[in-house]
C-alpha cells in the first residue's frame, strides 16, 4: 500500500535532527531544473505567480537564490514539513522502524521536487503545483510532472490510498497505475448536512497516514478500521473507491 500526501507551504530548517537515515529525492536534476527556472524570478514576479504578499514574495526569492548554495541547510522532506497534516502525522513520535516503513510506503507529491520519499533530503523552497510556471518550455507543472511521476508510481506496490489535495493528486493519471487508486474523504456532521471542512480534512489525512504507517493495513478494505479523532467509516456515503469517514462538527 502507497500513501499519497500533499507537501505543506510551511517549513522549518532551523530545529534540524541528525541526517542519520537519509536519501536523496528521485528528481533532483529536475528540481535543480525548476529552481534554476524560479531563479530568474523578481519578488514582484513571484508575487504575481503565487499571489502572495511582497513580504512573503522577497522572502521567498531569497530562499531559492541560496537554494543552490553549499551551506543551505538540507532536512528529510517528513521533518522539513509543518503543515497541518504533518502536525497529525506527529513524526518525532514515530519510531525509527516506522520511519523506515515510511519511506517504503509514503509518497509526497512536490511541485519542485516531482516525488518525494518521507527521508529524502529537501532544501528550503516554496512551489505550488498549481502555479503557472511552465518550465522547460511545458505548459505548466502538471504537464511537466504527469508522465515523469505516474511512470515512477507504476513501479511501486498497489493500492494507493490517496491522501494529497485535489491541487496536487490531479497530477497523477490513476487509470494508468496498477492496482487501485483509493481516495478518502473526511467530513463534518453538522445535523442537517455532512460537508469537507478543509482544514479539518487535512488534519484528518495527517492522521490516517500516521494510522498507516503504524498499524499497517494490508487491503483497501481495511482503511474502514481507521477510528481517530471520532471519524467513523459511513458505508452509506461511500463508494468502492472513495471511503467516506464522518465525525460529529466540533462544537
Amino acid at each position: 500500500m502507497i500513501v499519497l500526501l500533499s507537501p505543506s507551504k510551511t517549513q522549518n530548517f532551523q530545529d534540524q535532527p541528525p541526517l542519520e537515515d537519509q536519501s536523496e529525492p528521485l528528481f533532483r536534476e529536475e528540481a535543480r531544473e525548476i529552481m534554476l527556472h524560479l531563479q530568474s524570478f523578481s519578488p514582484r514576479d513571484l508575487a504575481r505567480l503565487m499571489k502572495m504578499s511582497d513580504r512573503l514574495a522577497g522572502e521567498t526569492a531569497e530562499k531559492h537564490r541560496h537554494w543552490t548554495a553549499e551551506e543551505t541547510p538540507r532536512l528529510q522532506a517528513i521533518y522539513a514539513y509543518t503543515g497541518e497534516a504533518y502536525r497529525s502525522l506527529d513524526v518525532p513520535s514515530l519510531s525509527r522502524a516506522e520511519l523506515l516503513h515510511a519511506q517504503n510506503h509514503l509518497r509526497v507529491l512536490s511541485g519542485l521536487y516531482g516525488l518525494l520519499r518521507p527521508l529524502d533530503a529537501i532544501r528550503p523552497y516554496r512551489l505550488e503545483m498549481a502555479a503557472p510556471l511552465g518550465p522547460g518550455g511545458t505548459k505548466n507543472l502538471y504537464h511537466y510532472w504527469r508522465e515523469k511521476i505516474t511512470a515512477l508510481l507504476t513501479q511501486e506496490r498497489s493500492p494507493f490510498v490517496n491522501l494529497a489535495s485535489l491541487e496536487y493528486s490531479r497530477v497523477i493519471t490513476p487509470e494508468d497505475l496498477p492496482g487501485r487508486f483509493v481516495t478518502p474523504l473526511f467530513k463534518e456532521d453538522r445535523g442537517s448536512s455532512c460537508s469537507v471542512v478543509a482544514v479539518h480534512a487535512k488534519r484528518a489525512r495527517g492522521r490516517m497516514a500516521r494510522w498507516i504507517i503504524t498499524d499497517r493495513p494490508e487491503r483497501v478494505e481495511d482503511l474502514q478500521s481507521f477510528c481517530a479523532d471520532g471519524y467513523r467509516y459511513r458505508s452509506d456515503l461511500s463508494e468502492p473507491d472513495q471511503p467516506v469517514f464522518v465525525r460529529t462538527a466540533p462544537g
